[in-house]
């Protein structure tokens, strides 16, 4: 194992510990791994087989929830220990329950990976997408307990494919069988030596459509939103929000509103928000019943109420396409939302998708955010095609879930 990688880990740890002198998240961090040993001893039971998922974080669990659906659905005796990596992950979805444990997954050094294996020693392995911690999956192949990988994705420019990065290439080898959304993935690890690996698919769309399908009346959105042309911000970040903001200070019709949810909720990022508008901004935690008829503007302060609010809007704008990281756009994609984000969308093959299929579009600047904007606004009939691609584009992704199970069956 590398030495570099090691000290990397360490550094890492003493960053984050040094963060969370000052940063909210960064303390639940280390909070949450306090004492994990202990505890996990405490949720153990040391007489079951447990199956473990692990998620980077909320997303990441989203992707990989309809997989833990089905298989309880299907062998409800089997345990499930779910561990996330980011607070965002573990704080909303601590209390899951179809997990009989949820616990943070403590820092990948040699000395962590043997004791947490040891003490959960789990029969199956599950991996959501990425999270390639190399300690652990050492662990995993020296001890020959089977897992793998589900919706994963691979790109040349990645360290296992890189001329120093060959001690990583060997670890992924020792994978069980990867399940990967596209061919290229495929294809790429064909290339160097990796074989067991099955095109399924992402679990994501599995997930985002069973919401859509099965989502719940929120009265606040539906006042909020019914008569107007409702824009949904979703997991937004700086670039995002200057736009929207710039975009509501040159429209001020009564016909449009906002309902803005940033992927940031700290105090000091909902008051810069709150700053960029020229008029009022309600925050939803201090909404009892109805928005007043006066506020064009809401922001969603809290975690996890978002795909609740996707069916109420008539266009997504998503976050992180101006920055390294788009979030998700399936959510309003199998709502029937057409999906504006930024032009960094190149490593996510969904925005891709959506775009090919109609559904969605990239926009570098203001110019064509504003314009995206009111093509949907003018053009009823260019919003109602936009809005049947987008969900076509989810419905034929359908199915991932039940491809994989079908795989794990020999394993139960």
């Amino acid at each position: 194992m590398s030495i570099l990688y090691q000290l990397s880990i360490r550094f890492y740890v003493a960053g984050i510990r040094l963060a969370a002198l000052w940063n909210s998240k960064a303390r639940f961090w280390v909070a949450g791994r306090r004492n994990w040993e202990q505890q996990l001893k405490n949720l153990v039971d040391p007489s079951a087989h447990y199956w473990w998922f692990h998620a980077a974080s909320l997303g990441e669990f989203e992707q990989g929830r309809p997989l833990i659906e089905a298989l309880k659905q299907q062998y409800p005796q089997i345990k499930i220990a779910l561990t996330f990596f980011s607070p965002s992950g573990y704080e909303v979805r601590k209390n899951y329950p179809l997990a009989d444990l949820v616990v943070y997954l403590p820092a990948d050094t040699p000395r962590n990976a043997r004791r947490f294996i040891r003490i959960l020693n789990p029969r199956l392995v599950i991996f959501i997408k990425y999270e390639f911690w190399m300690n652990y999956l050492r662990e995993l192949q020296r001890r020959a307990i089977p897992h793998f990988l589900v919706s994963g994705i691979f790109r040349p420019n990645q360290i296992f494919f890189r001329w120093y990065g060959t001690s990583y290439l060997s670890v992924l080898r020792g994978f069980t069988h990867f399940f990967v959304q596209n061919e290229r993935s495929v294809r790429l690890l064909a290339e160097n030596g990796i074989t067991q690996v099955t095109q399924a698919g992402d679990t994501r769309f599995d997930r985002v459509f069973a919401n859509a399908q099965q989502h719940k009346l929120v009265p606040l959105a539906e006042s909020f939103g019914t008569g107007r042309f409702l824009i949904i911000g979703g997991s937004t970040w700086q670039p995002e929000e200057e736009l929207l903001s710039r975009f509501f200070q040159e429209h001020m019709s009564d016909d449009w509103r906002l309902m803005l949810a940033p992927h940031d909720i700290s105090e000091s990022h909902l008051a810069a928000i709150e700053s960029m508008f020229q008029e009022p901004v309600v925050r939803l935690s201090t909404v009892a019943e109805i928005v007043p008829e006066s506020v064009r503007i809401l922001i969603v302060d809290s975690i996890g109420k978002l795909n609740a609010l996707y069916p109420y809007g008539q266009v997504a704008v998503v976050g992180g396409g101006f920055k390294t990281g788009l979030h998700n756009v399936l959510e309003p994609a199998a709502c029937g939302l057409p999906v504006v984000f930024g032009p960094r969308y190149a490593k996510f093959s969904e925005a891709i998708d959506l775009i090919r299929a109609g559904g969605g579009q990239s926009v570098g600047n203001y110019e064509e955010f504003k314009e995206a904007l009111m093509e949907y606004y003018r053009n009823i009939s260019h919003l109602e095609a936009a809005s049947r691609k987008a969900r076509g584009m989810v419905k034929n992704g359908l199915g991932a879930s039940e491809k994989i199970l079908l795989f794990l069956k020999d394993f139960i």
